[in-house]
């Protein structure tokens, strides 16, 4: 795939979108520490990834944009309400190369502001009544998003329960990252279905499809933290917050027992205690064992796995959800 053509397509949607976001939440300060706190992460430089698939396969199935972009106002401030609580819970300092929200607006605006987004996200599903959008698929789109939110947050109370264990499988970590990132990844492609008045079988496809996919973008973001470091202060962020990455898991299996048990040493050390030895160590070790070149091949079949769910479906809705699981894999090498 071009990577460079769905980046371009992604910035121009990325515009579309945030004018439709002003439309919902105005980038006012009438009152401090509340629309200003919200658009400081939302100009901070996302992709806006979710909304534009969703715009894209709203056009392949024939759908609105218009409403397909509304709906992807949605699904952006739910991707940012959850941002904003994750920084919270995992003591992240930076984002995107600047302070997280919560440390620049304090913990309490960052809690508020979390919850201020998320009853925007509700909102703007409702404003698309005024679009033309009827009744029934407006309440398809609150259950959804409301199934999307319970999923999210039992994903992350997975994820965060799973820092304390020392012998998660690699199955146990597809399935948290299922709930956890691929829920929401999936939602926009589902809304679009939905929106567009697609059969209940090309959105079951698509909904199997973004079983598999959701799961790949995770682990390929695991990756990102090791190489990239996901615009944050420095490489291993994950490794600081005791995570348990893709890489962990698949070291933990294949390491010797004393480097194992030194791996979850370093890992449950609090945050503040460990040093840049501990994190040098992890990654040598991760290295031996070529972890990083394990979470690719894992992504890359995962993606595999989520085309063949939709290999049935018209050549152009296919064209889109292939391209953008290449994407999903790709973007970052």
């Amino acid at each position: 795939m071009d990577i460079h053509k769905w980046e371009n397509t992604l910035a121009e949607i990325g515009k579309l979108v945030d004018e439709e976001i002003a439309k919902i939440l105005p980038k006012s300060n009438e009152i401090p520490n509340l629309n200003d706190a919200a658009w400081y992460i939302l100009s901070s430089g996302g992709k806006r990834l979710r909304p534009a698939v969703g715009v894209l396969v709203a056009e392949a199935l024939g759908g609105s944009i218009k409403k397909a972009l509304r709906f992807g106002v949605a699904v952006e401030l739910l991707h940012t309400f959850c941002l904003i609580h994750d920084d919270i819970e995992d003591e992240d300092l930076v984002r995107r190369n600047r302070p997280t929200l919560w440390m620049k607006f304090g913990l309490s605006h960052g809690v508020n502001t979390g919850d201020f987004v998320l009853a925007k996200v509700f909102e703007s599903i409702w404003s698309l009544r005024q679009l033309g959008l009827d009744g029934v698929k407006i309440i398809d789109l609150y259950d959804i998003v409301t199934r999307c939110l319970v999923e999210t947050s039992e994903g992350q109370a997975m994820d965060i329960n799973a820092r304390s264990r020392n012998n998660l499988s690699q199955d146990e970590y597809l399935q948290i990252m299922s709930r956890k990132t691929g829920a929401y990844l999936t939602l926009p492609i589902i809304g679009a279905g939905i929106i567009s008045g697609a059969e209940e079988s090309v959105i079951n496809a698509m909904r199997k499809y973004g079983s598999y996919v959701g799961p790949a973008f995770q682990v390929e973001d695991d990756v990102l933290d090791l190489t990239e470091g996901k615009g944050r202060d420095a490489l291993g962020c994950d490794i600081m917050e005791g995570k348990r990455s893709f890489m962990v898991v698949f070291t933990a299996a294949n390491c010797t027992l004393e480097e194992r048990m030194k791996l979850f040493e370093v890992l449950n050390k609090p945050r503040k205690t460990k040093t840049e030895a501990d994190i040098s160590w992890t990654f040598e070790l991760f290295d031996k064992y070529n972890a990083v070149k394990a979470a690719e091949e894992k992504a890359e079949s995962l993606i595999e796995q989520g085309k063949m769910e939709v290999f049935a479906l018209p050549f152009g809705i296919r064209s889109v959800l292939y391209e953008f699981a290449d994407y999903v894999v790709r973007r970052s090498r």
